[in-house]
């Protein structure tokens, strides 16, 4: 992976739980033409994809369809899993949860037997606690090769995540699109959690931004200033820009930013790598 330019762990393809753009050889041959790596992200569970192209990186979603939060389904993933694999797991907690947000992407269902099974809810936090299967997956996650992220957990529970990791000991946790609506945790609070636990590292999606969900403001001050910051796309949506499009549009957004050319690579792949490998 360090001879590619920039990572983005965060695309959707085909087969998931939505029609997507792309199969997932397609898209990784689109990176490959921007000497570009991705991690792919299911909402169905597992992205156990070969990886022919020596670009790509997987990851598992605890969606209920999926076997929920539980660190034995995790455990068996990691069992089966081709030891080729250059990166740790990125274990996802759940971003089906039922809370009440109305997206504003359009998107279609792959198939309808997906309609019910894929959308029972699957939550982290009971009352203000965890409940005691997330914090065995945290607990498990310190002696595996794996990475465990947010999902689209609330704000609460990313201070709970985050207490639970650090008193355990554990030494990554990604925070995923915070500045997105289920979890509205902006640049601001950002630093000041950063400040409390150093061992958070937080994603900045461009489909918050292009969905409107954030300002430009926050957009740029979280991408120049919120050290552990990985700039990924979240794209793959029938709907939205191609991969070509983001990568040429991310790099005008930058300019305007006046990035430096060290920033620009910290955020699109030397902190990926230090997360994911």
């Amino acid at each position: 992976m360090q001879h590619l330019d920039f990572i983005d762990l965060h695309f959707h393809a085909n087969p998931d739980l939505y029609v997507r753009k792309h199969h997932v050889t397609g898209a990784s041959n689109e990176y490959k033409k921007l000497n570009g790596g991705v991690l792919f992200q299911n909402h169905l569970g597992y992205t156990g994809s070969l990886d022919t192209l020596g670009n790509v990186m997987d990851s598992l979603i605890l969606n209920h369809v999926a076997g929920g939060i539980n660190y034995k389904n995790v455990e068996r993933i990691l069992q089966s899993r081709s030891q080729e694999k250059p990166n740790k797991l990125l274990v996802i907690f759940p971003n089906i949860t039922g809370r009440k947000h109305v997206s504003k992407l359009k998107r279609n269902i792959s198939h309808e037997k997906w309609l019910d099974a894929a959308f029972v809810p699957e939550v982290l936090s009971q009352n203000g606690r965890l409940l005691q299967k997330t914090k065995d997956l945290i607990q498990f996650a310190k002696d595996q090769p794996i990475v465990l992220a947010s999902g689209h957990a609330s704000k609460e529970e990313i201070y709970l995540l985050a207490e639970e990791c650090y008193k355990i000991g554990l030494n990554k946790l990604l925070v995923t699109q915070p500045s997105n609506p289920m979890t509205d945790i902006l640049g601001e609070e950002m630093l000041l959690l950063s400040k409390n636990f150093d061992f958070l590292y937080f994603e900045q999606t461009a489909l918050t931004y292009l969905l409107g969900y954030e300002t430009w403001e926050n957009f740029e001050f979280v991408v120049k200033n919120v050290e552990k910051l990985i700039y990924t796309s979240d794209l793959g949506q029938t709907t939205q820009i191609s991969i070509p499009e983001w990568f040429e549009l991310s790099q005008k957004w930058f300019s305007t930013m006046s990035l430096s050319p060290q920033r620009i690579k910290d955020i699109t792949k030397n902190n990926p790598l230090n997360l994911i490998l």
